[in-house]
């Protein structure tokens, strides 16, 4: 997998477990995590850690738009004081992605924003 593939096995199951949080949402989330992990690993190992994230430290990508805090702990679990470096790369990835600065958003900032953006164009 390429660092910005997104494998989207279950996206029906993924809408209802999410609260019918748009698939779109979800993949353009976890495009800006796996570009975020880009910046320090090969995408080989970029697989690995997003597994690692899902398996061990119950990050459900599916869930992020509700409970954006949820990435943070786990991050933070994973990488301890590297957290907010790896929190920093994705917020930019997130904020490329809608167009945006990062500059003075938080990560519930921007996942709000990503949100109201795609229920304006749906």
């Amino acid at each position: 997998m390429q660092v910005g593939s997104i494998p989207n096995n279950n996206a029906q199951k993924e809408s209802s477990i999410s609260g019918e949080i748009p698939i779109e949402v979800q993949q353009k989330l976890k495009k800006a995590v796996l570009t975020g992990l880009g910046h320090f690993a090969p995408s080989s190992t970029v697989e690995i850690l997003i597994n690692v994230l899902e398996q061990e430290h119950s990050i459900d990508f599916a869930t992020i738009p509700n409970n954006p805090m949820s990435l943070r702990e786990g991050l933070s679990k994973m990488f301890g004081g590297a957290e907010p470096v790896i929190e920093s790369r994705i917020r930019q990835a997130i904020a490329k992605e809608l167009g945006v600065s990062a500059e003075g958003r938080s990560l519930e900032d921007l996942v709000t924003l990503c949100k109201q953006r795609d229920a304006q164009f749906s």
